[in-house]
């Protein structure tokens, strides 16, 4: 095992205040440029979800937006494990408009590389640690958008850091980090037990790292005791705290996650940063002869599959990999056990320095609030001007909409026909909605016909589709942008509509 670290007076460094406010305002001015953090339906959903938490005063114990959510879900019972986020985003989005919560997403993805920064110097110079941070934060940000694992990002590198510390001190973590999973677990449930089995993975390696049985029983005792809290937190102490448990486990039996992009292996696109990462590791292995110790290992190349499988871990990947190579990376090289360099920065100088940052980021934070607090026409799942268009319209009845307008669409008062949470649904509803989408025809008009839908909102992209309803003399356009068409019933439905071929469709076709 790693040698018990000497204690670094890192606290005075200024470094990690100026990566913040360097970080934190290029990914604000990108994301306003691009729009990039918003991009994704489920910013809408969530503020929506908040808003109804908000105005009944408490959760909901099912999708309360879906016109058809009891038919499809099998008794599946959706969990609304990340309510304080949602009344979050509610909030922010209030007050300070869509801008507010790009921003907030800036400040806590900011916040995060700050903290895991300050956690890194305790091995690494400065420069080093600015590197890894630097490696960590190209990974995560092909994962940064406007949602609840963003939120919790700094909660994640507080909770790894203290637990990679307290086994650095061979100690068991400190008692105030439950405070923090507190926060997590009602934040972003379902992803605060990750959390709770890499302490467990911690609490492991200190029981068979412990020399004598006397020093086993201490760590059965004392990190024994931290995770029982833990556990008990993340049970009582969030409104939803047992059925998230229950909607973890029951997670992995979904048979058609392959219809959720993020649970899907990486795009190309998103590996580049990860191949360079694996280069760079592999090429200080070879040169400076990098000693990862088994235990550890193990961890890094089980969360490193993990994320070469599922796209949705890699949160887990950036943040533990920089932990697990920061110690071995601190003996390949001239360890930084002096903290001389740091006796520089007198302490009233620090906090006058981050008095500074603190007041310019609420000062550009401001300034942005102020000068881009509209939505942009352009944003693909918010084609605000065709649901204006069909509340002017006053369209009722059943709606059939792109997957993508879900939460738009929840926000404005309307019932999707299905959201983003594939996972709810069975697998015969989920591929009959893909292929009716995909493929058009007659997988589409039987799906319409089998839900006696009235009206239809999809992207003109959507082309097979499109073009089904443009035939169909049953159908009317109503209205089309670039954004979105609508289409309205307007002939009756036979009494049984046919649903046989929708077995036969293949998304591979």
């Amino acid at each position: 095992m790693l040698k018990k670290l000497k204690s670094v007076s890192y606290h005075t460094s200024p470094a990690t205040l100026f990566v913040f406010a360097c970080i934190f305002t290029f990914t604000l001015i990108y994301a306003v440029k691009t729009n990039f953090l918003i991009i994704d339906a489920d910013i809408f959903w969530h503020t929506a979800s908040g808003r109804w938490i908000v105005e009944h005063g408490q959760l909901p114990a099912n999708d309360p937006f879906l016109s058809i959510a009891a038919s499809v879900t099998n008794d599946r019972t959706w969990v609304c494990h990340f309510w304080l986020t949602d009344v979050l985003f509610f909030y922010t989005q209030s007050y300070f408009n869509w801008i507010g919560i790009t921003v907030l997403t800036c400040f806590c993805f900011a916040l995060a590389m700050m903290i895991l920064m300050r956690y890194l110097e305790r091995y690494l110079r400065t420069s080093a640690a600015l590197l890894l941070t630097l490696f960590s934060m190209g990974i995560l940000i092909t994962h940064l958008i406007a949602r609840p694992h963003i939120i919790i990002l700094p909660l994640l590198v507080i909770w790894v850091g203290e637990c990679v510390k307290a086994r650095d001190e061979q100690r068991a973590p400190p008692f105030w980090l439950l405070v923090i999973y507190f926060f997590w677990i009602n934040l972003h449930g379902i992803e605060g037990i990750p959390g709770f089995v890499i302490a467990m993975a911690f609490a492991f390696e200190a029981f068979i790292d412990a020399k004598s049985t006397k020093q086993q029983l201490k760590v059965i005792k004392t990190w024994g005791l931290f995770l029982i809290l833990a556990l008990l937190v993340s049970l009582f102490l969030s409104p939803v705290g047992v059925a998230t448990w229950q909607y973890f486990i029951a997670f992995f039996k979904f048979s058609h996650m392959q219809f959720i992009a993020e649970f899907n292996p990486p795009v190309l696109a998103n590996l580049f940063i990860l191949e360079i990462w694996l280069a760079v590791i592999l090429f200080i292995a070879l040169s400076k002869k990098l000693y990862v110790p088994l235990y550890r290992l193990l961890m890094l190349l089980g969360i490193l599959f993990l994320t070469i499988n599922s796209y949705y871990v890699v949160n887990y990947f950036a943040i533990l990999s920089a932990f697990l190579l920061a110690p071995p990376l601190q003996q390949a090289f001239a360890p930084r056990l002096d903290p001389t360099p740091n006796k520089t920065t007198h302490p009233a100088l620090f906090w006058v320095m981050m008095l500074a940052i603190t007041l310019y980021t609420l000062a550009f934070s401001g300034w942005m609030v102020k000068h881009h607090a509209t939505l942009p026409d352009n944003l693909s799942t918010a084609p605000y001007k065709a649901i204006n268009f069909a509340k002017t319209a006053q369209l009722t009845g059943p709606l059939f909409n792109e997957e993508v307008f879900n939460g738009y669409l929840a926000l404005a008062g309307f019932q999707p026909f299905i959201d983003d949470k594939v996972e709810l649904y069975n697998q015969d509803f989920a591929k009959a909605y893909f292929c009716a989408t995909t493929h058009g025809g007659i997988f589409l008009t039987n799906l319409l016909q089998h839900y006696q839908i009235n009206w239809v909102i999809l992207s003109p992209y959507t082309a097979a589709a499109v073009t089904t309803l443009e035939t169909d003399k049953n159908w009317k356009l109503l209205y089309a942008d670039k954004l979105a068409v609508i289409f309205q019933r307007i002939t009756p439905y036979p009494d049984s509509p046919p649903m046989k071929s929708i077995a036969r469709c293949k998304l591979s076709d």
